[in-house]
C-alpha cells in the first residue's frame, strides 16, 4: 500500500465512534503478550481488534509448518476488509516488529481511506502505525527476503547472484539435510512446549511417546514413520551425506587424531578399527580413510535394516562392511 495512499483528508476528520485500532503482533508469539495494550485502549473508549495470526497460532495443527506471511497478510486483509465494507469503519493499523511486513502486504490500496473517499464510499485505512517494526517501500518484500537472509547477493538493483551460503543449497544432499532438519524434525520441536506440557513437564523417556509423534501426529516411532514414507526415507539417508553434518573432515588434522590413537603396527588387518554407528552411507567412513589412507584394520558400517540396504544400494567402498543392527539391542561388534 503506497505511504500517501493512507493520508487523511483535512476537510473530513475520522469520527472517533467509528475508529477501530487494529493491532497486527509480531512473530514467536502469541495474543497474550499484547493484553496490556489491548485492554489499555480498550479501557479507552477505542474499538480494537487484534487477528491471530495463522503462523504464530494453533501448533498443534498438521498445517502450521507450511503457514507463511502471504496467510498472515490474507488473514489481517480479510479482517481489515470485512470492517470497512461491512460496517464503514475507519481503521488505524498498528505493527509490531514482524507485523510491519503482514500489515504492508495486507492492505491494497482501494482499501485506504483516501481511495475509497473519492470514490465516494465509506471507510478505509486511514494511517498506517509502525512501532518498531519492518517498514518496507512498496514492492521492497522480495527483496526483503532475498537479501534478508543472506542467501543471495545483489549484484545491482534486483540482479541477484549466488553467494557461498546460497551454493551450499546447489548440493542436493545438503538440501535434503536442510529440509529434514526444519519442515521434518522441525515439526516436533515446534510443538515441543504442548508436548512437554501433556506429559506435566517429566524428561520424555519413550520412543513412542515423544514431541515426534506429538509433532506429526503419529503413533509411529522416527524409524517406523520413515519406513512408511519412501520419499522421507530417500530424504533421510541423502541428508545424512551433508557436509553440514560430517563437517570438514578432509582437513588433514582431521577431527579425532587417527593417526596417532590407531597406530598401524598395533593394528592388525582383521581388528575392528572403527564402527560408525548411524553411519548413513558410509560418508564419514570414506572420509577417514581418504584422510588416513594408510589406516589398518575394518571399518564396520551399522544402521537399521532399511539405510543399510539403501547405502548398499549406493555401492559402498570395499573396505566398508555394512551391517544391519537394532539400536535397542546389545552392541554386536567387541572391542578389546
Amino acid at each position: 500500500m503506497p505511504q500517501d495512499a493512507t493520508a487523511q483528508d483535512s476537510s473530513d476528520s475520522a469520527n472517533e465512534s467509528n475508529l477501530l485500532i487494529v493491532v497486527v503482533q509480531g512473530s514467536f508469539q502469541t495474543p497474550l503478550v499484547y493484553e496490556k495494550l489491548f485492554f489499555g485502549l480498550s479501557s479507552r473508549g477505542y474499538a480494537v481488534i487484534h487477528p491471530e495470526l495463522p503462523s504464530c497460532s494453533n501448533t498443534e495443527d498438521t498445517s502450521f509448518p507450511t503457514r507463511t506471511l502471504t496467510d498472515d497478510a490474507i488473514t489481517v486483509q480479510e479482517v481489515v476488509r470485512r470492517q470497512v465494507e461491512q460496517h464503514g469503519k475507519i481503521v488505524l493499523l498498528t505493527m509490531h516488529s514482524y507485523g510491519g511486513l503482514v500489515g504492508s502486504e495486507a492492505i491494497p490500496e482501494d482499501l485506504s481511506y483516501s481511495y475509497r473517499k473519492a470514490h465516494g464510499w465509506t471507510g478505509g485505512v486511514i494511517h498506517l502505525f509502525y512501532y518498531a517494526a519492518f517498514l518496507l517501500q512498496e514492492g521492497q518484500l522480495q527483496d526483503y527476503f532475498v537479501l534478508g537472509s543472506f542467501v543471495f547477493h545483489e549484484a545491482s538493483p534486483s540482479h541477484y547472484i549466488h553467494n557461498d551460503f546460497s551454493t551450499i543449497f546447489s548440493i542436493p544432499a545438503n538440501r535434503d539435510m536442510f529440509t529434514q532438519m526444519y519442515d521434518f524434525l522441525g515439526q516436533g520441536v515446534y510443538t515441543m512446549p504442548h508436548c512437554l506440557a501433556s506429559v506435566k513437564y517429566q524428561n520424555p523417556s519413550s520412543y513412542n511417546n515423544s514431541a515426534f509423534q506429538y509433532g506429526h501426529h503419529t503413533n509411529l516411532g522416527f524409524w517406523e514413520y520413515l519406513k512408511a514414507d519412501p520419499e522421507r526415507a530417500r530424504m533421510f539417508n541423502s541428508g545424512m551425506q551433508s557436509l553440514a553434518t560430517i563437517g570438514n573432515l578432509t582437513n588433514s588434522a582431521g577431527p579425532y587424531p587417527f593417526k596417532e590413537q590407531l597406530k598401524n603396527e598395533e593394528v592388525r588387518t582383521d581388528d575392528v578399527t572403527i564402527v560408525d554407528i548411524g553411519g548413513g552411507r558410509g560418508q564419514v567412513l570414506e572420509a577417514i580413510k581418504t584422510t588416513f589412507p594408510t589406516l589398518n584394520g575394518r571399518m564396520i558400517l551399522q544402521g537399521v535394516d532399511d539405510v543399510i540396504e539403501d547405502a548398499k544400494s549406493h555401492e559402498l567402498p570395499h573396505y566398508i562392511e555394512p551391517m544391519a543392527v537394532s539400536f535397542f539391542e546389545p552392541q554386536p561388534v567387541e572391542g578389546k
